[in-house]
């Protein structure tokens, strides 16, 4: 039988140790490490390196950090599998908020009370079909000042929300001097 170790011990184990943190430790192993594969139309793979989404990631940061983003606030995240759900949590971890997932098939009232109850300003989804689901409850999410939508329709977007695309266009955060400093682990209740 292997012994257990203590919450303590595990705690001491991954002290510092963030989900930022690592993946930069990686990024400066190798940037050219394949990181995601994902399945083009049509066949065949696009693949993603490490140090590609570095700089996604870094082009994000620096986007919801100019809306405002910081520590402590949370940002919901709404779309199906795919490599740029990623990109977006990972950005929102280098600011030190919290990136809050909304299920793809949560109904409107559902994506009410999750943004109601996490207090998110800030929404990024996949397409219109979700974004359908914010737009019906918009009026009950007084906090939700911004949405962003990944996948943009040709005929555009209604007032009051952006392509996400808007997030990569602005400067460059430099993530190895972003807030990504240890804190110390919450009690266990």
């Amino acid at each position: 039988m292997t012994p257990r170790s203590s919450i303590a011990e595990i705690d001491a184990l991954v002290l510092g140790s963030t989900v930022p943190r690592r993946f930069l430790e990686l990024a400066a192993t190798d940037g050219s490490l394949p990181l995601f594969h994902a399945m083009k139309e049509g066949g065949g793979w696009d693949v993603s390196t490490v140090g590609d989404v570095e700089a996604a990631v870094a082009r994000v940061a620096a986007g919801l950090q100019h809306d405002g983003v910081s520590a402590g606030d949370r940002v919901l995240l709404m779309m199906r599998n795919r490599p740029e759900f990623h990109t977006y949590d990972l950005a929102v971890q280098f600011l030190r908020a919290t990136p809050v997932s909304i299920y793809n098939s949560s109904s409107p009232e559902e994506v009410q009370y999750l943004a109601s109850h996490a207090g998110a300003e800030v929404a990024i989804i996949e397409d219109t079909g979700f974004l359908a689901r914010f737009l019906e409850v918009r009026d009950e999410l007084p906090a939700l000042k911004r949405i962003y939508v990944i996948d943009v329709p040709s005929d555009g977007l209604p007032d009051g929300v952006a392509p996400a695309s808007e997030l990569e266009n602005r400067d460059t955060a430099d993530l190895r001097h972003s807030p990504t400093r240890p804190t110390r682990p919450t009690s266990r209740r």
